[in-house]
């Protein structure tokens, strides 16, 4: 039995943004116009955490500010990126009780890791900047490499890594497509592949 209708839904959230689902079926939502971020359990609609106040921003480590994604790790804990005011990921553990943050406002760095980051052109700027992927130790800071993407490649977005095989994603907003880089450097689209997403 569900636990809210279709209408309740909509109007539960005011401009999701990301969303990501961990490994044990749970929904992660972000809202960036509520500055907020929900756990939804696998199979219900009603969140079971949910973490900011609803439509106030802030920079303490219990407000956000446009909150975007979050990442879940094997035990629990989450990190949640923040960076469209605030310029920092933050981590919890898994009941959602703040443990760090890192970036512009807040530098933290925890043990070990590493930072993929990809660049694209900016919405308003020049076209012709070459997309390319850096790798860099989050502790020195140290840029481990640059890797090259295909041509192809218009508007990098997302970027998540797979901890077993280390392969990166990298996430597209337009055209709508998944890459996949692994080691040594191969490439495939999930559009290439699945036209029908």
């Amino acid at each position: 039995m569900s636990d809210c209708n279709p209408t309740c839904i909509i109007f539960r959230y005011f401009m999701p943004h990301g969303i990501t689902v961990d490994h044990q079926g749970t929904i992660w939502l972000t809202d960036v116009a509520m500055h907020q971020v929900f756990k939804i359990p696998p199979g219900q609609t009603v969140p079971k955490m949910t973490l900011g106040q609803k439509f106030q921003h802030g920079e303490d480590t219990n407000l956000f500010c446009n909150p975007t994604d979050v990442a879940v790790l094997m035990s629990g804990e989450f990190f949640v990126s923040d960076g469209y005011c605030n310029s920092r990921v933050l981590k919890f553990s898994k009941d959602g009780t703040f443990l760090m943050s890192f970036g512009k406002r807040n530098v933290q760095f925890g043990a070990g890791g590493l930072l993929y980051a990809v660049n694209g052109p900016a919405f308003d700027g020049p076209i012709d900047t070459t997309v390319q992927g850096f790798t860099s130790d989050i502790n020195t800071g140290d840029l481990l490499e640059m890797w090259n993407v295909p041509d192809n490649m218009q508007n990098p977005h997302y970027v998540a890594a797979d901890p077993v095989t280390h392969s990166i994603y990298v996430g597209e907003l337009d055209p709508e497509s998944v890459w996949k880089f692994s080691r040594p450097v191969t490439v495939q689209s999930s559009s290439q592949h699945n036209k029908g997403k």
